[in-house]
This record gives C-alpha cells, sequence and structure tokens, in this order.
C-alpha cells in the first residue's frame, strides 16, 4: 500500500537542495509481506539530477580518501577516473580501472573482511550525501538522521550481487537507505536466512 510522507518537515527549498522533487510528488510504498520495508519511486526532478549523482560516485566518491576495492589488490589510485581516462584506449576494455571498480565506502569504512565497522577507519562524509540521506529520512517518518557511512556498488551489465544480510550497523533502529541509479535492474528482496523465497522487484534510474 502507499506510505504516508512527512511533507511538514521538509520545505521544497530543502529538497530542491539535492535534486529532488516536493515531498508531496512522491510516491512511496510498502507491503504487508515485507515489514519495515519501503520502496520510493523515483523521486529525483529529472535527468539532470540524475546526471549530478551519477557522476559524483562515477568521477568523484572512488578518489581519496575514500577507499575502494582496487586499494585491496594494488591498484589503488588517488582519482580512479582521471587514471582510468589515461589508460581507456591503451587497455583492453576488461581491464580498465572503471570496469575493475566494484565499491568504494565513505564516512566509517566498512571492513569487508570482519563485516565490520571501526572508528579509527573513518573519513568526513560527502555533505550532499549528507543532506541527501536526511531528507530522506525525514519525509520517510524517521525523523532527524545523520548518516555515518556509505557504500556505492557499481554494477556492470553482466554483475550481480549474492544474497545477504545487512547487520553490521552498530544502530538497527537507524534507516538503512539505498539509491539506484543508471540501468533498469532486478532485486530480490529475501528474508533472514535463504530459505525465504526472495520476492522480485523492478528497479529503475532513481528508485
Amino acid at each position: 500500500g502507499c506510505v504516508p510522507l512527512d511533507d511538514y518537515s521538509v520545505s521544497v527549498e530543502m529538497c530542491h537542495s539535492v535534486g529532488l522533487r516536493p515531498v508531496s510528488t512522491w510516491n512511496a510504498y510498502t507491503s504487508s509481506h515485507l515489514p519495515g520495508f519501503l520502496f520510493l519511486r523515483d523521486p529525483f526532478l529529472g535527468p539532470g539530477s540524475h546526471r549530478y549523482w551519477i557522476t559524483r560516485s562515477v568521477r568523484d566518491f572512488p578518489c581519496k580518501p575514500n577507499l575502494t576495492n582496487l586499494d585491496l589488490h594494488g591498484d589503488g589510485v588517488k582519482n580512479v577516473w582521471k587514471e582510468h581516462l589515461k589508460t581507456l584506449h591503451s587497455v583492453i576494455p576488461s581491464k580498465t580501472l572503471m570496469r575493475k571498480l566494484r565499491w568504494a565506502t565513505l564516512g566509517y569504512h566498512y571492513d569487508w573482511d570482519t563485516k565490520m565497522y571501526y572508528s579509527d577507519r573513518y573519513t568526513p562524509l560527502p555533505a550532499d550525501i549528507h543532506q541527501l540521506t536526511r531528507v530522506l529520512a525525514l519525509a520517510l517518518g524517521f525523523g532527524e538522521f545523520n548518516a555515518e557511512a556509505g557504500i556505492v556498488n557499481f554494477y556492470h551489465s553482466d554483475s550481480s550481487l549474492g544474497g545477504h544480510t545487512d547487520h553490521s550497523e552498530y544502530n538497527l533502529d537507524a534507516p538503512l537507505l539505498s539509491v539506484s541509479l543508471g540501468c533498469d535492474a532486478i532485486f530480490l528482496l529475501g528474508g533472514l536466512t535463504r530459505c525465504v523465497k526472495p520476492r522480485a522487484m523492478f528497479v529503475r534510474n532513481g528508485d
């Protein structure tokens, strides 16, 4: 069913500052079969806003001081996008840095080996990410939200992600926000174990 949104706590100016339409125009849904899950259909202003966040995700967020999977394999560089452009025409497509890029971590950096966050692995979260998540959380009824960590995942047309649960966060009452940008995809939402049959949903650019 439809989810009522809080358009009193979020002004039009706050929305526009991060490329979102006024909350009164958003559409959010939930299901009795999926407690705690909210699906928000693309709330962005349009292609210009999509391009802004895609550009930030590809050009800026994989840069130092943020961490990427490339750092773990000896391919870490200060600016992944600039280095990618330098070698774009001199290496085979599957060997370019952008093709190798799988994730970038922001704020408190997730440790993929221990599945934990540590206080000494931290760099400032980008201000626009902080404001975007704050606006989304307010509008969805979670109140004031101070994001402290983020993971930017990069998927290619032949990519997939295995089933998993997100349980490493210290505050499990805080919302876990996810934004999909770029190509359409099929998202499978399961349960606490792999015995639960997942439900498939179609996600589009901006959802």
